[in-house]
């Protein structure tokens, strides 16, 4: 595993803090995690909300922005809640104003989120026309970024290691999608069945505990158990 990294922030209430608080040294870098893990699900909840592709884009840069002027994230109280939630009220009372100002057919030069480099509309196409709300959508795809993250962080995590080979041949049998027994990867990998089998119980605990890291937001055990709860169900 890879050291303590001083410069990183665990997506938790002190990362809300530092994003909040503009003498922090730590503002900027909080800030661009808080974005990484939330951009595409407030995308997705103005897309569901009947908004079209670069309105879109653009409400989701104003949201931002807007958060970050008015240090909104740091009214974030955890005795209320968990953050997630926080942001979907905060996200409805934005697009509630946003209509009433007829603010959305105006495009704002300011950028705090690259499109160009992301794929937000593919994306949103591949969710499909179901029936869910903008707000289930909302905690659907904020569970699928917490995965991703937590998976390219075990993948890094093992990389430092020197086992990323390993991590590769594991993969499918740590997400389920096995192709091939573990006897048969042992051989393959001519290692003894029981390392592989070990090495694959290590990597699924690591990951359960980034997952854990991401999801949990409350300190409590019962706050922590809920969010976990909250996180299958949304998946």
């Amino acid at each position: 595993m890879k050291p303590n990294d001083p410069n990183f922030l665990p997506t938790r209430w002190t990362l809300i803090a530092h994003a909040s608080d503009p003498s922090s040294p730590q503002t900027q870098k909080a800030l661009e995690q808080l974005c990484q893990a939330y951009w595409y699900p407030v995308y997705a909840y103005i897309r569901r909300d009947g908004h079209s592709e670069h309105d879109a884009e653009d409400l989701t840069q104003s949201f931002f922005l807007s958060a970050l002027e008015k240090s909104t994230f740091g009214k974030a109280d955890r005795a209320k809640g968990s953050f997630r939630t926080f942001v979907l009220s905060c996200l409805g009372n934005f697009l509630h104003n946003a209509r009433a100002h007829a603010q959305a057919q105006k495009r704002d030069t300011r950028k705090l989120i690259s499109f160009e480099s992301l794929d937000a509309a593919e994306r949103y196409a591949a969710e499909g026309h179901d029936d869910l709300t903008p707000d289930k959508l909302f905690e659907r795809t904020l569970a699928m970024e917490i995965l991703r993250s937590a998976e390219k962080e075990l993948e890094e995590d093992r990389r430092y290691d020197g086992c990323l080979e390993l991590f590769q041949a594991l993969r499918p049998h740590l997400f389920g999608m096995e192709g091939q027994t573990l006897a048969e990867l042992a051989a393959q990998l001519q290692m003894p069945l029981e390392t592989v089998k070990s090495q694959l119980t290590r990597m699924r605990n690591r990951y359960n505990q980034l997952i854990a890291d991401r999801a949990i937001e409350i300190s409590s055990r019962e706050a922590a158990r809920d969010e976990m709860i909250a996180l299958q169900n949304a998946l």
